[in-house]
């Protein structure tokens, strides 16, 4: 199991859509609000690395409201 987390930047006026799209998605598995430079953490799990990568490129980042984000490998 491959896991990461991915720090969002969103667009302040989609934040409460953002919140419930990310939490609907199958791999992601925490969704946190935080403060600072991102507002959103979320925690993704894939069966493999390239579920993964999917998981973040074709799902989570395509959400409308997300501005960028960060990913970090979990080792």
């Amino acid at each position: 199991m491959n896991e990461a987390y991915v720090l969002i930047n969103s667009e302040k006026r989609l934040e409460i859509e953002l919140l419930e799209n990310l939490k609907s998605l199958p791999n992601v598995k925490d969704v946190h609000k935080i403060y600072g430079v991102y507002d959103f953490a979320v925690r993704v799990k894939g069966d493999d690395g390239i579920s993964l990568k999917d998981s973040i490129i074709q799902k989570l980042k395509q959400i409308e409201g997300v501005r960028s984000t960060l990913t970090l490998l979990i080792l």
